[in-house]
C-alpha cells in the first residue's frame, strides 16, 4: 500500500514540477528591459547589488555568492518571480524520486517558495528547471513594491535551500 502511494505521490509531484518547466516564456531574445526591470534594477544598484540583464531583459544579480534571477512578465504587470536555480544537484533517479518529497516538505513549510524538481533525470543539467529550483512567486501594484520585497523573498529562497539540503542528507 505505501509503495503504491509513494509511486502515485512521486507522479504527481513530477507532473507539478514539468508544467513550470514548460512554462511560456514571455520574453524573446535580445527584447529591452521593461519599466519594472528598470525599477528593480536601479533599486539593487542602489543597494549594492551585483545585477546585470539578460538577454530576454530579466536580471541576474549576486547575493553572498549566490546566483538569482527576477523574470517579468510582459503580459501581467503585477506578477514577479524570483527564482534561485540549479542550487542542489542530484546523482541519479533514485534521487530524484527523493527530491520530489523533499520538495512537497519544503514547500509546505517554508512560506512562499516553490520548489522545482525536474521530470526527469539529468546528467549534465544545462537549462534552468533541469536541476532542482526554488522560486518565490509574488504579485504587487507596482516594481517599487516589489523592489522593497526582494530581501525577504531572498531569505526564504537561501531558508528553502538549506532545508531542501538538509533533508536531502547533506
Amino acid at each position: 500500500m505505501f509503495r503504491k502511494s509513494f509511486i502515485s505521490f512521486v507522479a504527481f509531484v513530477a507532473a507539478f514540477a514539468s508544467i513550470a518547466a514548460f512554462a511560456p516564456q514571455v520574453a524573446t531574445a535580445d527584447d529591452e528591459p521593461t519599466e519594472n526591470a528598470r525599477t528593480v534594477f536601479k533599486y539593487l544598484k542602489n543597494r549594492d547589488y551585483k545585477a546585470d540583464y539578460d538577454s530576454d531583459g530579466d536580471i541576474v544579480f549576486e547575493y553572498e555568492n549566490k546566483y538569482y534571477l527576477i523574470v517579468f512578465d510582459d503580459d501581467d504587470d503585477a506578477y514577479f518571480r524570483i527564482i534561485y536555480a540549479n542550487f542542489y544537484t542530484l546523482d541519479d533517479t533514485a534521487e530524484l524520486a527523493l527530491a520530489c518529497l523533499v520538495a512537497h516538505r519544503v514547500n509546505s513549510t517554508v512560506k512562499g517558495v516553490k520548489v522545482l524538481v525536474p521530470e526527469k533525470f539529468v546528467e549534465n543539467p544545462k537549462r534552468i528547471f533541469d536541476a532542482p529550483a526554488i522560486a518565490v512567486e509574488s504579485f504587487h501594484m507596482d516594481a517599487s513594491a516589489f523592489a522593497r520585497s526582494i530581501p525577504r523573498s531572498v531569505l526564504a529562497l537561501q531558508t528553502a535551500a538549506k532545508r531542501f539540503s538538509e533533508e536531502m542528507g547533506d
